[in-house]
């Protein structure tokens, strides 16, 4: 985490989130596959995840509703977030670090590019939500 009072670290996060909102509102300019992963680091290094949950999950809202969760990001934000957010969030009670982008909601990656016919569903074939240990 990076050093500073706790009043620092949120000043300079919600420097991250006004350019990031800032950025949004333009409609010359979008947030990439490049934003995400260092807003996300910002909160990493500037949030305390049991202190600032109301922030993290604005950002988690916001980056979801952007549809570009690829594997970098998903892999910082779930090194970021506790597993029972994620697990929250996804509506499961599977590892969380066992999951690929590819399992994802759809609407969290509707905006990334996959790969043709590797797309797996949270309710699919490969496994349920009833049973986590199916394969």
């Amino acid at each position: 985490m990076t050093e500073g009072t706790v009043e620092e670290k949120v000043g300079a996060f919600k420097s991250v989130l006004n350019a990031l909102i800032e950025l949004q509102n333009n409609p010359q300019l979008s947030a990439d596959s490049y934003t995400w992963p260092a807003v996300w680091k910002a909160c990493e290094n500037l949030l305390d995840v049991n202190r600032d949950i109301a922030w993290i999950n604005r950002v988690f809202d916001l980056t979801v509703r952007d549809g570009l969760v690829n594997e970098l990001l998903f892999n910082n934000i779930r090194r970021f977030l506790p597993a029972r957010y994620l697990q929250k969030k996804l509506d499961t009670n599977m590892d969380v670090h066992a999951l690929t982008v590819h399992q994802l909601p759809s609407s969290w990656t509707c905006n990334v590019k996959l790969g043709k016919g590797l797309k797996e569903k949270l309710t699919g074939e490969t496994w349920s939500r009833n049973n986590p240990n199916q394969t």
